[in-house]
Order: structure tokens, then C-alpha cells, then sequence
């Protein structure tokens, strides 16, 4: 009832209304009858997950961040093919920036993501939009069924000159959105905005380790099948330790390589930094100055006290 009258308040009535779990059922269980053409959602984040929600993902696909469950759910029903309306299926995910920068697990999804969806925009939200609640910082990603991924789009939505981050009492008003629906229509490089060159720069690199991670693995694999002769086991073994861990150091390398490809937590490389660099010779002589004028004011303070006492 309650989605129902916030629908209506924003012009949409006659929509229905499904309440359900959507971890309910397996991923591999979804099919075209399940295909949705568009998705708008703030994904919860957060969120307990059960040992039952995570049974309705692959193995190497579970984790208890519940955010990357519900991207997966997302990509199983956006629709594939193209939209009665001609166009591709289309999804907007607000999503914490842990999803953005979490390795491991969430990169094997992101590249799932990156691979079958073309991630196209990615809106970095500015500190205390869901105030009260949290003050995780978040992001809006935009992104269709015409994959695989290419250019991605950054835009900072800045914080105005007059308050220091969004709260409960000054929130978010959409005034401070037009800029960036203008930007959306042709996105461009400026102070707020920058552009990752995914493709370019992220597949060649996501090929070759991915092929060195494969051939480390395999030759992990003959190493530990192979059998040392009898007469040689000691010597075999321990010639086997050293390929083994040669092996193990030389897929650790494929893979600091490999996964950090997904990692999307890009930088705006026009923005100011926010620390200044002094160097140590100044930084000592600042630091000898504030400690003779605390010294000061010390002897100040004592002086005072030792007037009001005689007083």
C-alpha cells in the first residue's frame, strides 16, 4: 500500500505492485519470461544475508555484501535482446562505494558487469545524501544490455559553497541534479567530470593476465599430479616444493595484476589536492614555531593563574 501511494504521488497509477524476496530463486533459474526492460532501484546495502539467500548464487559468485547480490539479480533479468521499443533493456543502481573498489569476489561480478553490460555513467553522490540513515558514500551507476563496456563516464555532483554535506533538515533538492542531466546528454571532461577509458586501458591488460593466471594454474595442476619416483622422493619432493611455490608466487602476481582491472574507484584527475605538501625542512621549522608559541601561551596561562592566586 505504502509503494503504491508513493507511485500515485509521482504521477504513476494502475502500476502493480509485487512483494517478494528476490533472492528467492536461483540465478541460473531466471529465463526470458523473466526479462524486465528497465531497472531503477537503491539497492539495500547493508543487509543481513542468509546461508539461504546466498544459495540462490554460484559458488564463486556469494558474498555477504548484499549489494553485489542484488546487482546479480539485476543482470539475470535485464533483457538481453533489444526493448519493444527498440532500444537497449537500461538500469540505474544506487550503489555504496565499496562496491565500486571491493576486489576478490566483487571483482569476479564486476567483470561479469563490465563484460556483458555496457557500464556507461557512473554519478558519484555527495556526503550525507541518505542523512539520517547513513553517510556511506554513494553512487549511481548507469548502465544497458549493449555491452561489453567501454568508455565510463564520471560525474561529482559537488557540494554547495554554502553548507558543508547534505543532511535530514538540508537535503538533496533536484535543482542540484539539473547540471548533471544537461551533462548526461553529452558527457564531457570537466572540473566535476572525467572519463576512464575502460576499454582501452583495462581489457588489454584483463586478457593477458587472465591467459599468465591460466597458465600458472595449469602448470600448479601437473605439478601436484605429477609422481616422484621412489628411488628420488626426497630430492623430487623437494624439487616439487620449490615449482610449487614457484608456481603459487607467479599466479600471485597474475593475479594482483588481473583483479585490480575491476577496481572502479577512479580518481577525478582534475581535482585539487586536498592535502598540502610541504617539504621536511619547512614542516620541522612549522613545527619548532607552534611549539615555542604553545610554550608562550603556557607561561601565559601560568602567569595568570599566579595572579589570580595572589589576588
Amino acid at each position: 500500500l505504502l509503494v503504491q501511494m508513493n507511485l500515485l504521488l509521482h504521477g504513476m497509477d494502475g502500476v502493480r505492485v509485487e512483494r517478494a524476496n528476490a533472492f528467492a530463486r536461483k540465478l541460473a533459474d531466471y529465463g526470458p519470461a523473466d526479462d524486465v526492460d528497465l531497472v531503477g532501484t537503491n539497492v539495500p546495502f547493508g543487509a543481513e544475508v542468509t546461508r539461504e539467500d546466498l544459495s540462490a548464487f554460484p559458488p564463486d559468485r556469494q558474498t555477504s555484501d548484499s549489494a553485489l547480490l542484488f546487482v546479480q539479480v539485476i543482470m539475470a533479468r535485464l533483457r538481453r535482446t533489444p526493448t519493444p521499443a527498440g532500444r537497449p533493456a537500461r538500469a540505474a543502481i544506487i550503489v555504496p562505494n565499496g562496491v565500486l573498489s571491493e576486489l576478490g569476489t566483487a571483482a569476479a561480478i564486476k567483470r561479469d558487469l563490465l563484460a556483458d553490460f555496457r557500464l556507461h555513467t557512473v554519478i558519484r553522490l555527495p556526503e550525507g545524501v541518505f542523512a539520517p540513515y547513513t553517510d556511506i558514500p554513494t553512487n549511481i551507476l548507469l548502465l544497458d544490455a549493449a555491452g561489453p563496456t567501454d568508455d565510463i563516464a564520471f560525474y561529482r555532483i559537488p557540494i554547495p559553497s554554502d553548507r558543508s554535506k547534505f543532511t535530514k533538515t538540508s537535503p538533496i533538492e533536484a535543482a542540484h541534479l539539473d547540471p548533471v542531466l544537461g551533462w548526461l546528454r553529452a558527457p564531457t571532461e570537466s572540473e566535476n567530470s572525467w572519463i576512464v577509458k575502460w576499454g582501452e586501458e583495462h581489457r588489454a591488460a584483463d586478457t593477458a593476465a587472465a591467459e599468465e593466471a591460466r597458465a600458472c594454474s595449469r602448470a600448479l595442476r601437473d605439478l601436484k599430479s605429477s609422481d616422484a619416483p621412489k628411488s628420488k622422493l626426497a630430492a623430487a619432493e623437494t624439487a616439487l616444493a620449490e615449482a610449487e611455490a614457484r608456481a603459487k608466487a607467479a599466479q600471485q602476481q597474475a593475479d594482483a595484476l588481473y583483479w585490480p582491472a575491476f577496481d572502479l574507484e577512479h580518481k577525478n584527475p582534475r581535482a585539487k589536492d586536498a592535502a598540502e605538501h610541504v617539504a621536511p625542512a619547512e614542516l620541522a621549522q612549522r613545527m619548532v614555531k607552534r611549539a615555542e608559541r604553545m610554550t608562550q601561551l603556557l607561561r601565559e596561562m601560568e602567569a595568570e593563574l599566579k595572579l589570580a592566586r595572589s589576588e
